[in-house]
């Protein structure tokens, strides 16, 4: 048997897996995974960032650095197992990374007590986490509504779990909270399958539950579980019955030219530094950066989009702007060239409720929607101008060609692509934007 191994984390694939597929699809796979699912050398850059003392006197420490989607170490750190380099952060963080969540609802709490992590549990409990925040149904069809406790008595091992149910249980966790299921902390305990240790686990959490579920075998519950976070996940994003979002909508001249030129060089600066990459997403993959690389680039969308853009959004399709959240942000390159690039992109619908975007750099040919031409002094820069492009909508049968500065408003459901660029290069920042449930309260 085939088998590729990655030499940052040692994660495998095997040739069994690509049986039938096309010749190199094993090593694009792979390549897919180091550029964009191999955390192990983000780790090693999140550790060598850490400074050697604790948070400025501005009250900025190392909270304030951007990490993959927009975490700071603490939470990467913990996300990734390293209980060291988590300890090493929570030293030198700010307060506010202490409770901070990722995109999903999960903190560094959950992934610690999800981890087995007890001296890191403990140490955040020490500096005031949130024993009872709750985590959200994630797009890997992980349960929503899951506490730290729901999280240790599941999957922390051995005497960790019962240290740390302990713990958390003097913080105030509450042992009869239910998960997006339905379920408690006891009832994930019983279904461990780990003869007495389970059900002691259990009864610290308050007696073994009388549910039908713990009859299932025990390969059955988490598929069950994963089902129906999958279901939840595609009843967020059905608008059938929501007509406001079946509109696109143009905010004009957001951006002047000094900003679209800022963030367009900014992330030229990325690439030139890192290269482009291609392993975003796997079904319609963009040559892009993602925009947390860009961290002066990141202030100015970010601004943008909390003043501007998610107030517009809620405005025009009839959303309440608290539950509107970025998930992420990259600049994408179309390229009419091929080198490299791609000049459009296949119709799609994306993985979230709303999508918005933006042009950074001017056209040659003209075009522009709206009035005005496109006289915005944006300049190419270090970037060509182009011909063609645009975001076509395939209900509309219309492409929408915004000017430089102009921000592209429409749900992510809507089938749409890119029309490919015909001359010249196209540079466009890309946000997506999660609707939180109930789960997900803004923090």
């Amino acid at each position: 048997m085939a088998v590729h191994t990655c030499a940052a984390c040692r994660s495998v694939l095997f040739g069994c897996d690509f049986v039938e597929h096309g010749a190199g699809e094993m090593d694009r796979a792979l390549l897919f995974h180091t550029r964009g699912l191999c955390q192990a050398p983000l780790e090693r850059e999140v550790l060598a960032a850490l400074p050697d003392a604790g948070p400025s006197a501005s009250g900025r420490g190392v909270g304030s650095e951007l990490r993959p989607d927009g975490v700071a170490p603490l939470l990467f750190l913990a996300r990734a197992g390293n209980e060291e380099g988590a300890l090493r952060a929570l030293s030198r963080c700010v307060p506010a990374d202490v409770r901070a969540r990722d995109r999903f609802g999960v903190c560094a709490l959950h992934h610690a007590s999800h981890h087995g992590h007890t001296t890191l549990v403990r140490a955040l409990l020490a500096a005031r986490a949130d024993a009872g925040a709750r985590t959200a149904d994630s797009v890997h069809a992980h349960v929503g509504g899951r506490t730290a406790l729901h999280l240790a008595a599941a999957n922390a091992p051995g005497r960790a779990a019962a240290e740390i149910v302990s713990a958390l249980l003097a913080a105030g966790a509450d042992a009869s909270a239910e998960d997006a299921d339905g379920a408690t902390a006891a009832e994930l305990a019983a279904r461990r399958g780990a003869g007495a240790a389970g059900s002691a686990l259990a009864q610290l959490l308050g007696g073994v539950p009388d549910d039908e579920r713990l009859a299932l075998p025990a390969a059955v519950a988490p598929a069950l579980e994963r089902a129906c976070a999958r279901d939840r996940q595609l009843a967020r994003l059905d608008v059938s019955s929501r007509p406001l979002l079946s509109r696109v909508h143009v905010l004009p001249a957001v951006w002047d030219g000094a900003q679209c030129a800022r963030v367009r060089e900014c992330a030229l600066e990325v690439a030139r530094a890192r290269g482009w990459q291609s392993a975003r997403h796997a079904h319609h993959p963009t040559v892009d950066v993602p925009l947390w690389r860009a961290p002066a680039a990141h202030a100015i969308a970010t601004c943008t989009l909390n003043e501007v853009v998610l107030p517009r959004m809620a405005e025009l399709f009839g959303l309440d702007a608290r539950s509107l959240r970025a998930r992420e942000a990259f600049v994408v390159l179309y390229s009419a060239d091929g080198a490299g690039s791609r000049a459009g992109l296949e119709l799609h619908r994306d993985g979230t409720l709303l999508s918005a975007n933006v042009l950074l750099n001017e056209r040659d040919d003209g075009g522009g929607d709206g009035d005005g031409g496109d006289a915005r002094g944006v300049g190419s820069g270090m970037i060509d101008g182009f011909e063609g492009g645009g975001t076509y909508f395939a209900d509309d049968d219309r492409t929408v060609k915004a000017r430089p500065g102009d921000f592209v408003l429409h749900c992510g459901q809507l089938l749409h692509g890119a029309a490919p660029v015909l001359r010249g290069r196209r540079l466009v920042l890309v946000f997506f934007i999660d609707e939180l449930d109930e789960h997900e309260s803004p923090w």
